[in-house]
């Protein structure tokens, strides 16, 4: 007679006469699944990347009309880096628009605050926001732009009417450079 069926399921991988594993050879083993294809770029993150060569190549036009499509349609960092490149374009054109993009930046931005900072002044002195360019030059940290920036201070100031410290900022000791500087007549 024969033994009776043994009630539990069988291992494929135990050799049924002595309860070892069997060789490898004789064990099958599943094929590993494929590597996962690598991710294309989303739509939006290849029109920043396109957005980048062509302000890398001077057309500022075509950059202007990538960002401005791309600015709503990402998120993050992404988002965050479009506006930035966008508000640097538009400071001379829209200059309002400029400042809006730079203040919804998060704050600090990146490694790029004093970067920011910078364009921000400028768009706020270009959309005649004259107090609140003077504020952001006054906690602007030590950039190759500080100079350009303290002379808009100074002419900001000065339309402020705060005359004396307009001057004050300039650090020029003779009237007439500091008439010109302002952009007033030495008399």
């Amino acid at each position: 007679e024969s033994p009776p069926a043994d009630p539990r399921p069988s291992n494929p991988t135990l050799s049924e006469s002595s309860g070892t594993p069997p060789p490898r050879s004789q064990v099958a083993v599943p094929d590993a699944p494929p590597p996962a294809p690598a991710k294309p770029p989303s739509e939006a993150a290849a029109g920043l990347a396109k957005a980048r060569v062509a302000l890398r190549s001077g057309d500022d036009d075509a950059a202007r009309g990538l960002l401005d499509a791309l600015v709503p349609a990402l998120t993050g960092a992404e988002r965050d880096t479009a506006a930035y490149l966008l508000a640097k374009l538009l400071i001379d054109t829209e200059p309002a628009r400029a400042v809006t993009l730079l203040t919804s930046l998060p704050v600090p931005f990146d490694d790029g605050e004093q970067r920011r900072l910078v364009w921000l002044a400028r768009a706020q002195f270009a959309a005649g926001q004259d107090a609140a360019g003077v504020a952001t030059v006054d906690v602007l940290g030590s950039v190759p732009e500080r100079d350009v920036l303290r002379l808009a201070r100074a002419r900001a100031l000065f339309r402020l009417g705060r005359v004396a410290d307009a001057l004050a900022s300039l650090d020029v000791d003779e009237p007439r450079l500091r008439a010109q500087a302002l952009g007033l007549r030495a008399g």
